[in-house]
């Protein structure tokens, strides 16, 4: 089984408008940086080469900024995007640092509910002490096992 850690894809263009906002009040906060600068993240640029223009294809990019939070061994669907453009009402930092947690936390629960063990709990409340899912997933799991 492979690593089961998150890994951060960031599907940008020198020339894009949202992409520079994106790098320069998401990506560049000092709270989103301290969160993200333990999760790898591969950054690619917009290219007709093929390396890229594969990870293009494969993430069904047709447009940037995509930002896809994946955890490689548990993603067997399409990856879904977070971005923190909505129409009218932006997220601030902290709302995106809290929906990649969510994403993190959610794919880490779903591992649990598949496997029924620890491990995956524990690592979502390592990346969010406070999600409740987790945390009621990992009690519910422990009571099943104590009887």
């Amino acid at each position: 089984m492979g690593e089961e850690k998150p890994l951060i894809l960031y599907f940008h263009s020198e020339s894009c408008k949202w992409c520079k906002k994106l790098d320069s009040e998401y990506l560049a906060s000092y709270e989103v940086d301290q969160f993200i600068s333990n999760i790898p993240k591969v950054e690619i640029s917009s290219s007709k080469e093929a390396p890229e223009k594969a990870l293009y294809d494969k993430y069904g990019v047709s447009g940037v900024p995509l930002f896809f939070v994946l955890i490689p061994s548990m993603d067997s669907k399409p990856a879904k995007s977070i971005s923190p453009f909505k129409k009218g009402n932006h997220m601030t930092p902290d709302e995106f640092i809290s929906a990649i947690k969510k994403r993190i936390t959610n794919k880490y629960n779903n591992k649990g509910y598949s496997l029924f063990t620890n491990k995956q709990y524990e690592e979502a409340l390592e990346i969010d002490p406070n999600h409740e899912e987790s945390r009621k997933g990992l009690d519910n799991l422990r009571k099943s096992k104590s009887q």
